[in-house]
């Protein structure tokens, strides 16, 4: 138990962590949805950027879109934090002093950042980050309404399990930590 106390004692606190994520998320979202956003508008002629108008692009170009959505993404939330000057942090956990480390003690590497942000984050815990919509819309264009729907809960449900887990564990680990052998810390 004391190992335990010692271990979780430089992770890093839930109100940081949260906040962290709140940081992430709208600065994600806008930088996700930007390309997005100015090709459907060009192509739509609308000035807002709805699932509707997103819709009545041509599938390819949903698609391609889709795409460099998901490719800002990977960037944002899996090669920014590997990048030297940043250290495991995004803009979000830079700003609130806590970095992504490996839970083992080990230096955190690309395998960790891949596992903890793409299986954990985008395909387990799909509702906690933003890309997982548009993962989402394009998995689901194939699905019939009915199981997309389920999968849908299915991720709220995975969601919320992970963000009480890390409430009551002790390091403060989300399902995403544990899939990727990482951990949140103080700077």
């Amino acid at each position: 138990m004391l190992q335990r106390l010692q271990e979780g004692s430089n992770c890093a606190p839930l109100w940081k962590r949260f906040f962290s994520y709140v940081i992430d998320y709208f600065l994600s979202t806008i930088l996700i949805s930007l390309i997005p956003m100015i090709v459907t508008s060009i192509l739509t002629g609308e000035k807002a950027f709805t699932s509707e108008n997103f819709t009545a692009v041509p599938m390819s170009w949903r698609i391609v879109l889709s795409g460099a959505a998901m490719a800002v993404a990977v960037y944002y939330f899996c090669v920014l934090p590997m990048k030297e000057p940043h250290k495991g942090q995004t803009f979000g956990k830079r700003i609130m002093g806590i970095r992504i480390a490996a839970s083992e003690g080990q230096e955190l590497t690309w395998r960790h950042m891949w596992k903890r942000e793409l299986v954990g984050s985008l395909l387990i815990e799909g509702e906690t980050a933003f890309p997982s919509a548009f993962l989402r819309y394009f998995v689901f264009l194939f699905l019939p309404q009915a199981l997309s729907q389920g999968i849908y809960y299915v991720y709220i449900g995975i969601s919320l399990c992970s963000a009480v887990y890390a409430v009551f564990s002790m390091d403060h680990r989300m399902f995403h930590d544990i899939i990727g052998k990482t951990k949140v810390v103080v700077k």
